[in-house]
This record gives C-alpha cells, structure tokens and sequence, in this order.
C-alpha cells in the first residue's frame, strides 16, 4: 500500500484515527474508504459522502453525509495544515458505524487538535474503472492506450454534453457543438483547464491544457515553448489545428497533451519520445492532465454519476444517465428525473443542436 500524509504531523495519540483514502479522479475529490479507531477499523462504501476536496485557491470542503466543514489549508512538505475551519450544526444522533466512522474520519482531518496521517489506497473496483491510471501518475500514452474508437468516442462526449444542458447552470462543463466545417467535445472546468475534441473529415485531433502543469508553455517563461515532443510524428493533416487560434496565445499553440487518430488508423497517436516532468507529490496524479479524459475511456455513466454528485453536491438518478449515456430518444420524463426543474421543452434546441435523438411527440 502506498502511504502519503495528508495533515502535517503524525497521530499525536492512539485515540487519532487512522483514514484511508483514494481520489476520485473526475471529480479531484478525496473518498474516505476506512477510518480504524478505539472501536475499530470501519469500512466506508462509496456510496456515503465522506469527502475531502481541495481547491487551488486555498479551499478546503469535507463532508461526512450528516456536516459539511468550509475551511483554507496550506500546503507543508508532508501534507497540509487545517485553519479557519467551520461546520454546519446538524447533529447525528444515530448509532450506524458507518455513518459515524464517516464523521470521525472527515472531523479527525478538519476539526481535531490532532494531527492525522492519512493513507492512499486502493480504490474499491466500481472505482477502478475511473482510477484505472491509480498507482502512478496517467499520462498521455496511457489515454492513447485506453480511448475508444472513434464513434464511441464521439457517442460519450454527445453523451457528456446533453446531461451538462439537462442540468441548466448556463455554463456547461461538457459540451458538443459545430466547429466550421466539423464539430467539436469541449471541457472546460472554469479554472483554465481544458480540451477539445475535434472530429473532422481527416479524423480526430483532441488538444487538452492543464494551466498546472509543468509542462504548459507558460511555465517556460517568455519563451512560450511547447513541451518537447509533444507534436512529434503528427501528421499533416492535423496540422491547422496547431496554428488554430481558438488553441493559440498570440501564435504559440498552448498545449500539455496532443492526440490524433486518422480515419484509416485502428488506434490513437501520440507524440513519440515525451519524456514527463516527475510527480511534485501524492495530488500530482497526472502530469499532462490527460487524466481529465479518464471518463471518456469507459462506459460513462460511473463516471457521470460520481462527477456530478460532487461537483453539482447534489443526488443523480443513475438509470437516467444511464438513458443518455446509452443514446436513447430523449424524453421529458428522463430530462425531470435528471433535473426536476427542466423539462424537454426548455433544452429541446440545445439538445438538437448537439445531434443526439429526441422522443416524437405524443399527440
């Protein structure tokens, strides 16, 4: 088992529980899988909320079902110290170990006087099938090697983009729409991260940038180079996409990881020879940020699931994703049990435009 601190000091008393963890790689959050105390060691499905998520602002949100905990961390050499925190005041006055495990673990990280070590373990499997890079660091060739063919690809992210319009926040976090003569998956989470995926008639070119990484032009200074490799053997058919300007500052490509397939290719390309900048600790778990492409390497519908209840802290109905995921005709009663307060009548246009299949109306 690997072992990474994740507070500054060691257990300060045999009372301090010991938490195991593993990431949840589309959403960035941490999932409490065991927590051993003075009663035990308690294990943790997925299904209970009891998560760790740090922001790169400086923000710390833990949750354990019953409170939420809001505070800023910073980071040490062996992991990161708790400050400012506060927590909601719902009490639990039940006595289910798992529920109370949960609470002592996430409340042994935020709240207590004590220091915790935390160690990363494996993902239970349900999870394996997002966390499959779990172990060592994902890069670009382990995406190249675990992406689909080129229609399934296409199907996920059409997929991806309508459950984002069902949701209705006005600023989607997957997308599908036409680009000039093609069409194109975007993500974009807000904070600088991003890829497209660009399906044209020569095949598909996916350029994706992590704003973090080591390897992003910018890190080279004014000199704005693109990370040795990265475009090597790429064929000239993709070559407009690397002086595309919707890819470009000034006339400088920004990229950290570069993909193609061609339509005659029977598997995905990338550069030859990258060598990768080493992992800066346990967080770094990807060092191109190709791991935000995990969720389109498998059946979505995990992925979604997980990725949405997280960022959108809120319930899915799993069978519904799993309605879109398998691009079934779209209909008002899977948009509602998606979103209670949508329907098919607000994002008909929308889904539309993205190609996927719409119910006929009943008269």
């Amino acid at each position: 088992m690997l072992s990474h601190p994740v507070t500054s000091m060691q257990a300060a008393e045999s009372a301090v529980p010991t938490i195991h963890m593993y990431r949840c790689a589309s959403s960035g959050a941490w999932q409490n899988a065991l927590v051993a105390d003075g009663r035990g060691a308690t294990e943790i499905p997925a299904s209970v909320d009891a998560r760790l998520k740090l922001s790169a602002t400086g923000g710390l949100r833990a949750s354990a079902d019953i409170n939420v905990v809001n505070a800023s961390f910073g980071v040490t050499s062996a992991g990161f110290d708790v400050t400012d925190a506060a927590t909601t005041l719902a009490g639990y006055a039940g006595n289910d170990p798992t529920a109370l495990a949960a609470i002592t673990g996430i409340q042994a990280m935020t709240l207590s006087p004590y220091s915790v070590v935390a160690e990363w373990t494996p993902p239970p499997q349900p999870e394996r099938r997002i966390e499959w890079g779990y172990g060592r660091p994902v890069n670009v060739y382990d995406i190249a090697g675990r992406l689909p063919s080129v229609p399934v690809l296409r199907d996920r992210c059409r997929a991806l983009a309508v459950l984002e319009l069902i949701q209705g926040t006005g600023y989607e976090y997957y997308s599908y729409t036409a680009w000039g003569d093609d069409e194109a998956a975007l993500m974009s989470n807000g904070s600088g991260d991003e890829y497209t995926i660009v399906f044209g008639e020569a095949g598909v070119f996916i350029r994706l940038f992590d704003h973090e990484s080591a390897m992003s032009p910018y890190a080279a200074g004014d000199d704005m180079e693109l990370w040795p490799g990265l475009l090597d053997g790429l064929p000239p058919e993709f070559a407009e996409h690397v002086t595309e300007p919707a890819f470009c500052h000034d006339d400088d490509l920004i990229a950290t990881a570069v993909l193609w397939r061609r339509t005659t290719d029977d598997h995905w390309h990338a550069g030859a020879g990258i060598t990768f900048p080493p992992s800066r600790g346990p967080y770094d778990i990807s060092p191109d940020g190709t791991d935000r492409l995990g969720i389109l390497c498998d059946d979505i519908v995990d992925g979604y699931v997980d990725f949405a209840t997280d960022y959108y802290e809120t319930d899915i109905d799993r069978n519904a994703v799993a309605h879109v995921a398998a691009l079934r005709p779209l209909t008002d009663d899977v948009v509602r049990a998606l979103n209670p307060e949508s329907g098919l009548a607000a994002v008909r246009t929308e889904v539309a435009a993205t190609g996927y299949p719409i119910a006929s109306a009943v008269s």
